[in-house]
């Protein structure tokens, strides 16, 4: 893998966005040879993982079409980061002019956003870096010569700038002191080590900074499950006890805020599609109630809330209790804490409203046609 490094670095000098030879050669050590060794790397490392991360894989890229002034190998899950632009990596990092390459745990810089793809804000991508090197703080007692920052400068791409931002925790390799074969491979296998254990915190964590709320990606991941689609990696943020105190939460909060303004207050959520029934004088309110531990700009409506709250309004409100603090410490989970807004009359905006399923009315049709199983004898 050394030499292949090496020569790697050295085509960089001769960087062309055009595929000439040196790009060639370029593109298939990047691609084919050194993906094809570390993948024999992770076959032995996975069969001492947690079955939930033995989906680790190898790609390379070097652009397609242009050539791209980085190339880059990772290692990734497939589950918890299908691309490049999603989730966190390990990743082989090759500078532009070909004077050193990094080795790098990093992160994609993209997030989903109303069914679109967005470049994540740079304070944000420097949040979530802070908070995995937190995280991986106390693991990293016996290297002394990893970065916290690295350097990527490039002729004219402005992907590098993403990388550099995204860095966790990084190896710098100079083309002029490339350490020998067995550091490389001892190297990759400590990082990717390193890459697992941040997998684990990931999972188990309530919330990352950049992050939809826990019950938004519990619900994505029910979806999922639900469509037969593989769940991606990890386990639901919440559990069913810590649903329930935050929900129990909001609530609280906001009966006792209507109730100081007057309204005799009932708990519905039990039996009706809304939560609060919320009654002063002539005046009375359908409220719906959601509580999170996020920021509150996104929430989860069923099908019956949207119906009913687009009946009655403008005789609703919408009641959002967020950044509840969950302490788990003792025998179950206590929710306290939390910032009330109100939105009322609420008027459901049909633009606001972004589909993360669809129940699908399979035709009957006279050219539908029924099979038998071919598989039986």
């Amino acid at each position: 893998m050394r030499t292949e490094i090496e020569e790697i670095l050295r085509s960089q000098a001769s960087y062309s966005a055009s595929n000439i030879a040196a790009m060639q050669t370029r593109g298939l050590l990047i691609r084919q040879a050194i993906p094809a060794q570390l993948r024999d790397l992770v076959a032995d490392m996975v069969l001492s993982l947690p079955e939930d991360l033995q989906d680790l894989a190898v790609e390379g890229r070097d652009g397609t079409g242009q050539k791209s002034e980085v190339p880059w190998i990772r290692l990734f899950s497939r589950a918890r980061s299908p691309q490049a632009t999603d989730g966190w990596y390990l990743v082989y990092l090759f500078d532009a002019f070909g004077d050193r390459v990094y080795l790098s745990v990093n992160q994609g810089t993209n997030t989903w956003s109303k069914g679109d793809l967005h470049r994540r804000p740079d304070d944000e991508i420097v949040d979530r870096s802070k908070w995995a090197q937190n995280e991986l703080g106390d693991d990293l007692a016996e290297r002394s010569d990893l970065l916290s920052s690295i350097s990527l400068p490039t002729r004219r791409s402005s992907l590098a700038r993403g990388y550099e931002l995204g860095n966790i925790y990084a190896i710098e390799y100079d083309i002029g002191a490339l350490p020998a074969e067995d550091v490389l491979i001892g190297d990759f296998r400590y990082m990717a080590n390193l890459l697992t254990l941040l997998y684990e915190y990931v999972d188990n964590a309530l919330i990352l900074p950049g992050d939809p709320a826990p019950e938004i990606i519990d619900a994505e991941m029910m979806v999922n499950i639900a469509a037969g689609r593989p769940r991606r990696g990890g386990k639901f943020r919440l559990l069913g006890s810590e649903r329930r105190a935050i929900e129990m939460r909001a609530v609280e909060v906001t009966s006792a805020y209507l109730e100081s303004e007057g309204y005799v207050v009932t708990d519905v959520g039990a039996t009706e599609s809304y939560d609060l029934d919320a009654v002063r004088a002539t005046n009375h309110l359908f409220v719906e109630v959601k509580g999170t531990v996020g920021v509150g700009d996104q929430v989860i409506l069923t099908r019956n809330e949207v119906a009913l709250h687009h009946r009655e309004d403008p005789h609703n409100m919408l009641a959002i209790v967020s950044r509840i603090h969950l302490d788990n410490s003792g025998m179950k989970p206590v929710a306290t804490g939390g910032e009330l807004r109100t939105i009322s009359p609420w008027s459901i905006d049909s633009g606001s409203l972004v589909a993360i399923a669809f129940e699908y009315l399979v035709p009957q049709t006279d050219s539908a046609a029924i099979h038998g199983d071919p598989t039986a004898g």
